[in-house]
């Protein structure tokens, strides 16, 4: 998440992800098979299709006020570290 010291939390951006030929998906459901609770995350990284995820092609800068951006960015994820995506280059959306 990204904040400037303007708005502060009010506006909170991320890399929003988008699937191929869809709209964006809602988070993304871990079953630890133990309890009532799931984990659950929007993270853009989660959605690469492992455990049934579905598997973004786009990102797209988000706001936490619902704004969208228009511009969309390809993702190749030959180019993300699985082990350490967080360190993917997601200047794009976050200059959006």
């Amino acid at each position: 998440m990204w904040e400037t010291e303007e708005f502060g939390s009010e506006h909170e951006g991320r890399p929003d992800v988008l699937p191929a030929g869809s709209t964006e998906p809602g988070p993304v459901y871990f079953d630890a098979g133990s309890g009532p609770t799931m984990h659950r995350s929007s993270d853009w990284w989660v959605y690469d299709g492992t455990l049934g995820a579905p598997i973004a092609t786009e990102l797209r800068g988000a706001c936490s006020c619902g704004w969208r951006g228009s511009t969309r960015y390809p993702l190749d994820w030959e180019a993300v570290d699985r082990r350490r995506p967080y360190l993917a280059d997601t200047s794009g959306p976050e200059d959006d």
